[in-house]
Parts: structure tokens; sequence; C-alpha cells
């Protein structure tokens, strides 16, 4: 593991991770997970499980072709927990369509795992951008 990796793991895991997303490797960005990883996707149920989330992430890169920019704002580490908060955006693909672009938040919660990785237990991103595509401000 490099220093910076040893120092900051979760900046190198993600980027990583967004890495696997960009080349559209859905294998690659669910090695990420732990085994009993949990992934809730906005407007739908939670993924439970590495092989789930794979094919939850491979049916999205598919049919959407998802482009990620995320903004790390804030970590938290404990020992070996470390949990992120974020904003982002998502530029949505999908072939034969217009581009969409949404913008919202993020937090993904990492453990260091048996194998002495570190890896993604839970992630929730939602959306800022409301049902009928406008987004939601709110005081």
């Amino acid at each position: 593991m490099s220093e910076r990796a040893q120092e900051d793991p979760v900046s190198e895991l993600m980027h990583e991770f967004l890495t696997a997303w960009e080349e559209g490797d859905a294998a690659k960005a669910a090695s990420f997970y732990t085994s009993d990883g949990v992934y809730m996707p906005p407007h739908h149920p939670a993924v439970v499980g590495r092989d789930a989330i794979e094919e939850f992430h491979r049916s999205t890169m598919e049919k959407l072709r998802p482009r990620w920019r995320v903004k790390r704002e804030e970590v938290l580490r404990e020992g070996d927990l470390i949990v992120e908060r974020g904003s982002g955006s998502v530029s949505i693909r999908p072939e034969g369509e217009e581009p969409t672009e949404d913008v919202g938040k993020y937090v993904i919660v990492c453990v260091r795992d048996s194998d002495g990785r570190w890896r993604i237990k839970w992630d929730i991103d939602n959306s800022d951008v409301g049902s009928r595509g406008v987004r939601v401000d709110r005081a």
C-alpha cells in the first residue's frame, strides 16, 4: 500500500472505484464492497451482498452509462472504520437518448476487511432533483 493510501485509504479506494465505473467494470467496482456490503441507491430497495451489487452495477452501467464526479466534504475515522460524506453529479447517457445530469450527495462507510483491505460496508447516494426533474431546495 502506498504511503498516501495508508494516510487516506478511502481517497485511494474511491479513485479506484470510480475508475472501475469509468471503465464499465462492474466486477471490479463490486470488489470494493465487503461480501455483505449494502448499496442503497435512490428510488430502489437496498442491494445486499457483493454479488447482488455487481449485478446491479452491471445493469446500471449498461443501461445508463453514467459518468460520476464526486467531491469529498467530510471524513471521520476511528480505528478500522471510516465514514465519508460528499456531494457530486452524474451524467446519465442512455444509448439513443439525450444525456441528463443529476446532482446529489452520498455517504459511504468503510471498514478494514479481514484481509486488511479497506472496503465499502454501506453506500448510500440520493438525488437533489425531485421525481419530476426539479431540483428540490429546502430552507
